[in-house]
């Protein structure tokens, strides 16, 4: 039996998952390696990082990554595992590892809602619809990102009733503050980070503007890939925080809502032990 490692990376971290030739399941995590974080050369934090796991150089690499859909990006990510020194790695998206991991059989409709949001329809794992995908700035509708996007737009607009925006002001600042973190080099986590950071909020203003993001995502996606299987499967940390309000609102249009993960790795390794051994 061979040694498999596999990893879910999206926009905020990696999922890690090794198998050894016994079926035994070591999981951990790092940094995203998104292809918009991931130069031509290794970092020095990617080399340390693999240095204090160097056995692990020796199995063979299943990467799925958020951003790796496309053939030239692929084999960005491929060659720089060669770089850090894995002799055998397969990468695919993200999608594919939600397939795997939620599917029965590989067919039917699945949403990943984290980070970023995407949709897609599968038959027999392969991709037949993409719907979504296309990042920050032209969509991601229905993810952490977008929820943020529409809770500091309320705020700096004087939209928010008084408790909630005397609330937020001691979380993110004055309009200027927030506008200086929006428009830095880490604006987009910081408005991905604020569906966490508000989730002891417990305002009726915040459900709505989760049930906003989430109802139009629905709408710009779901009729799309509805086929012959009317039932959804979701991934990601966002969805998973909104599970119950994203039951809700499919079952008004009359669909069904399939498994909800927060983290698709341990479905995803089970499919390789499955699979493989």
């Amino acid at each position: 039996m061979k040694a498999l490692l596999i990893a879910d990376s999206g926009g905020t971290c990696t999922d890690w998952c090794a198998i050894d030739t016994n079926g035994e399941r070591t999981f951990f995590q790092g940094r995203s390696l998104h292809p918009l974080y991931v130069a031509e050369e290794p970092s020095e934090e990617d080399r340390l990082f693999w240095t204090e796991k160097a056995h692990l150089r020796g199995y063979e690499l299943h990467f799925f990554g958020a951003g790796c859909l496309h053939s030239d990006v692929a084999e960005k990510l491929r060659t720089y595992f060669k770089k850090l020194g894995f002799p055998s790695v397969k990468v695919a998206s993200d999608l594919h590892a939600a397939a795997f991991a939620l599917l029965p059989n590989g067919t039917g409709n699945l949403a990943i809602m984290g980070t970023g949001s995407v949709a897609a329809s599968f038959r027999d794992y392969q991709l037949t619809e993409l719907v979504g995908g296309l990042g920050y700035l032209l969509g991601d509708e229905g993810s952490g990102f977008y929820f943020g996007k529409l809770l500091i737009g309320a705020y700096l607009n004087k939209e928010l009733e008084s408790a909630l925006d005397l609330k937020m002001k001691g979380l993110v600042g004055e309009r200027g503050e927030v506008l200086n973190k929006v428009y830095s080099a880490e604006g987009r986590s910081f408005l991905s980070g604020l569906s966490k950071s508000v989730s002891g909020f417990l305002n009726p203003q915040i459900l709505k503007l989760h049930e906003k993001n989430i109802d139009l995502f629905l709408e710009l996606t779901i009729p799309k890939l509805i086929a012959t299987n009317g039932t959804v499967y979701f991934a990601g940390s966002y969805a998973w925080h909104n599970r119950r309000l994203i039951e809700d609102l499919l079952k008004k249009r009359g669909q069904i809502c399939g498994d909800i993960v927060d983290r698709p790795i341990g479905k995803l390794s089970e499919y390789f032990l499955r699979t493989a051994f």
